[in-house]
C-alpha cells in the first residue's frame, strides 16, 4: 500500500488531534444544579467524591475509543492510499488524442466539435483502468507533446484530459504515435489508445508498422498494443475550403495589388457559396461562386486597391447570412499579408535607345542603371534585380530575370530559326500578364527574329504563326522581344510604355513567394537574426512565445491561422498563416485504421465495479459515516454517556 498524500503531514496531525481528544475525554464533567427541598441531605453523600483519581475520571472509554477510530479513518482518507501494482501485472497506457484541425468539425451535434467527444472516450478510458494500470496523455497536432509522465492518480488524468484544447494545424500522425510509442517501451503491457476521427492522408498511415519492420522513414510498433478509438460522422465531408490564398502588391503602384483564391467543395451536390475579401477589416471584394460536386474554382483578382497591410477571403453563406456553412468553419478563412514593395534595381544594357530610356522614366517601381554594351560583367548584373539586355547577348545567360530586346548568335538562350524581314503581328497572346492592356494590331516590324519554343515557352506575338515576342518561365522568368524596337513602329504607340511595364512587373513576380507569401498552419517560419537579438512572437490568440535561435535563424512555429506579429528587438513584422489543406479539409471520419493491412481494434472499456478499490479512500470515507452512525446510535442508547 502506498499513500497519494502527504502522510507525514497527516500523521503528525493526527497524532495532534488524538492528544487534544483524549484531553477533551480527561476534563471533569460540569455537574448539574438541582434544587432539592433539604440541601443538608445530599451533602453528607457527596462528600467523599472529591477525592476521585484522575484516571478514574475517564468514564467513557467505549465513547473514546469510537471518536479516535472515527479520527483515524478521516486520516487514512485524507493520506489517500493506493494498492500498489504488482509486478507485471498492470498497463502502460497512452492516450493520444487528436487535436488537429479537422477535430473541430461539428458534424454530430451542433456547438459540439470532435473534440469533446474526444474528451469523454479518454475520460471513459481513464475510468477503466485497473489499480495496477499506469497512462498518461498526449497531444497529438503539428507538434505532438506529453501532457505528463506515467501516472495512477485519476484526478491527474482528468486535469489533463480537460486540458486538451483544438489546434489549427494537421496533425502529425507519425511523430505523435512515435513519442507515445517511446513513452511506453520499456515498460510492462505498453498499450496506446488513438483516438480521432481517423482523417490522415494515405502516405501518413503508410509510415506505421506494427507487424514488419519499419523503413528509414517508417514508425517501429512492434509489441505495442495500438488500439483506434473513432470520432466523427463516416462518410460526411461537408465541407466548403480555402486551400489557397495569395497576395502581392504591384511593382510600380503601391495602392494596388492582385489576389488568387482556390476555393474547394468537398459535398457531393452543388454548392453556392459568397466570398468575401477584407482589407484590414474593410471589406473590399464580394462575389458568389458557383462550385460543382467535388470540384473547385480559382478566382484571380487582379484589380483590386488599398494601402492596408493585412487581407482576409473568408466564405460565408449566400446574402452573408450568420448561419453556419459547413461542419468546419476553420478553413472557411485564409489570410495573407501585403508588404511594401521596394523599388527593383533594373541594369539597362543598351548603346543608346532614348525610346528604352524615356519609357523607363514612367515607371516610379524601377531605379535604372544605365551602361554601354562593353562595361556588362556577369558580376555586375547580379548585383541588379532585373535586366534589359538591349542588343547584346552575354555568351553566359544571366542569373537575373532578364528582358533580351533583339537576341543574337549562338549563345542566345532562345533559340532563333530564321531571320524574317518586313514582319506583321497577326496574332498575340491577349490573356497573358504581358499583353493586358496592349495592343499590337498591325504592327510593323523591319526585321525580325522567328524563335523555337521550348517546353514552358508563351508566344506572345506572332506573325503568321512565326513566334517574335516569347515568354519563358522557370527558375528564373526571360523574356525575348525578336526585333530592335528602333526599327519598328512600337514606340510611337502608346502600347509601348504599357508593355515595358507588364513585362517588368512579370519578371519581377519571380519573387513572388518572398516574405509576404502566406504560411500553412503547423510550418516553422525561419527568420534571420542577427546574434544577441530578441525575438518573441505574438499569436492570432494573444498567446506569446519566444521562438528559439539556431545559428542565427530564429525557428517560429504558426500553429493557430491567422496574423501572427513577429518582433525582432524593436522591429515587428507581420506573418500570415491559413489551413490551406486540402487533406485536413477531407473531414469524413475514417471508420477503421489498417496498419500493415490488419485493422486496428478499439481500445477494451469497461466500467470498473462499485466495489472496485482504485479509490479506498471513499470506502474509508464511508467507514467513517457508519462509525459516526454507530457512535450516534450508541449515545442515544445510553451506552456511551
Amino acid at each position: 500500500m502506498s499513500f497519494a498524500g502527504p502522510i507525514a503531514l497527516v500523521g503528525g496531525g493526527v497524532a495532534i488531534a488524538g492528544a487534544l481528544l483524549t484531553l477533551l475525554y480527561l476534563l471533569t464533567l460540569e455537574r448539574r444544579r438541582v434544587v432539592v427541598p433539604f440541601a443538608a441531605l445530599w451533602t453528607r453523600a457527596l462528600a467523599g467524591r472529591s477525592g476521585v483519581r484522575l484516571g478514574a475520571r475517564l468514564r467513557r472509554p467505549l465513547s473514546l475509543l469510537v471518536q479516535l477510530c472515527l479520527l483515524a479513518l478521516l486520516a487514512l482518507a485524507l493520506a489517500d492510499p493506493r494498492r500498489e501494482a504488482a509486478a507485471g501485472g498492470g498497463r502502460a497506457i497512452v492516450i493520444l488524442v487528436d487535436t488537429s484541425a479537422s477535430m473541430q468539425a461539428t458534424d454530430a451535434r451542433p456547438f459540439v466539435n470532435r473534440l469533446d467527444f474526444a474528451r469523454d472516450r479518454a475520460r471513459a478510458i481513464a475510468d477503466s483502468m485497473s489499480a495496477a494500470d499506469r497512462a498518461t496523455v498526449v497531444r497529438l497536432d503539428g507538434q505532438p507533446l506529453a501532457l505528463g509522465g506515467l501516472t495512477a492518480d485519476e484526478r491527474e488524468l482528468a486535469r489533463r484530459i480537460d486540458a486538451l484544447a483544438p489546434g489549427d494545424a494537421p496533425a502529425d500522425l507519425a511523430g505523435g504515435l512515435a513519442l507515445a510509442a517511446d513513452l511506453v517501451r520499456g515498460h510492462a503491457r505498453p498499450t496506446i489508445v488513438l483516438i480521432s476521427d481517423g482523417a490522415f492522408p494515405p502516405d501518413a498511415i503508410a509510415r506505421l508498422h506494427t507487424t514488419s519492420a519499419p523503413g528509414p522513414a517508417g514508425v517501429d510498433l512492434r509489441g505495442v498494443d495500438l488500439r483506434f478509438a473513432r470520432v466523427g460522422t463516416v462518410g460526411n465531408d461537408d465541407n466548403l475550403a480555402i486551400v489557397g490564398f495569395a497576395a502581392r502588391r504591384h511593382p510600380h503602384d503601391p495602392a494596388r495589388f492582385a489576389a488568387l483564391v482556390r476555393v474547394v467543395s468537398l459535398r457531393a451536390t452543388p454548392a453556392t457559396v459568397q466570398l468575401e475579401l477584407r482589407q484590414d477589416g474593410v471589406l473590399v471584394h464580394v462575389e458568389t461562386l458557383a462550385l460543382p460536386p467535388h470540384g473547385e474554382l480559382t478566382r484571380a483578382l487582379d484589380d483590386l486597391a488599398g494601402t492596408g497591410t493585412r487581407l482576409e477571403a473568408r466564405l460565408v453563406a449566400p446574402g452573408g447570412g450568420s448561419q453556419a456553412l459547413d461542419a468546419l468553419a476553420l478553413d472557411d478563412r485564409a489570410f495573407a499579408t501585403l508588404v511594401p514593395r521596394h523599388r527593383q534595381r533594373l541594369l539597362l544594357v543598351t548603346s543608346g535607345n532614348l525610346f528604352l530610356e524615356g519609357a523607363l522614366l514612367l515607371d516610379a517601381g524601377v531605379e535604372v542603371d544605365t551602361i554601354a554594351p562593353a562595361a556588362y560583367t556577369p558580376e555586375l548584373a547580379a548585383r541588379h534585380d532585373l535586366l534589359i539586355l538591349d542588343g547584346l547577348t552575354p555568351p553566359a545567360a544571366p542569373v537575373r530575370p532578364t528582358l533580351f530586346i533583339d537576341p543574337r548568335g549562338p549563345s542566345s538562350p532562345f533559340t532563333i530559326v530564321r531571320d524574317e524581314p518586313r514582319v506583321l503581328v497577326t496574332q498575340a497572346a491577349a490573356q497573358h500578364p504581358i499583353m493586358r492592356w496592349v495592343t499590337l494590331a498591325d504592327l510593323n516590324v523591319a526585321r525580325a527574329s522567328v524563335f523555337a519554343l521550348a517546353p514552358g515557352d508563351v508566344a506572345l506575338a506572332s506573325s503568321i504563326g512565326a513566334p517574335i515576342f516569347v515568354a519563358r518561365e522557370g527558375a528564373r522568368r526571360q523574356i525575348a522581344l525578336g526585333f530592335d524596337v528602333r526599327r519598328s513602329d512600337l514606340p510611337l504607340r502608346v502600347a509601348f510604355p504599357v508593355l515595358l511595364m507588364n513585362a517588368l512587373e512579370w519578371l519581377a513576380r519571380a519573387d513572388d513567394l518572398g516574405e509576404d507569401a502566406p504560411l500553412r498552419t503547423g510550418a516553422i517560419a525561419r527568420i534571420a537574426v542577427e546574434g544577441g537579438a530578441a525575438v518573441t512572437m505574438t499569436g492570432p490568440d494573444g498567446s506569446v512565445q519566444r521562438p528559439p535561435i539556431v545559428d542565427g535563424v530564429a525557428h517560429a512555429y504558426l500553429g493557430r491561422a491567422g496574423f501572427h506579429a513577429l518582433t525582432i528587438d524593436k522591429t515587428t513584422r507581420t506573418l500570415a498563416a491559413s489551413l490551406s489543406d486540402i487533406e485536413e479539409s477531407r473531414i469524413a471520419a475514417r471508420d477503421t485504421l489498417i496498419v500493415d493491412g490488419t485493422s486496428v481494434p478499439p481500445p477494451l472499456v469497461a466500467r470498473r465495479p462499485p466495489w472496485s478499490l482504485r479509490d479506498p479512500w471513499s470506502w474509508l470515507v464511508l467507514a467513517a459515516l457508519a462509525l459516526s452512525l454507530v457512535e450516534w446510535w450508541t449515545w442515544s442508547r445510553r451506552v456511551t454517556v
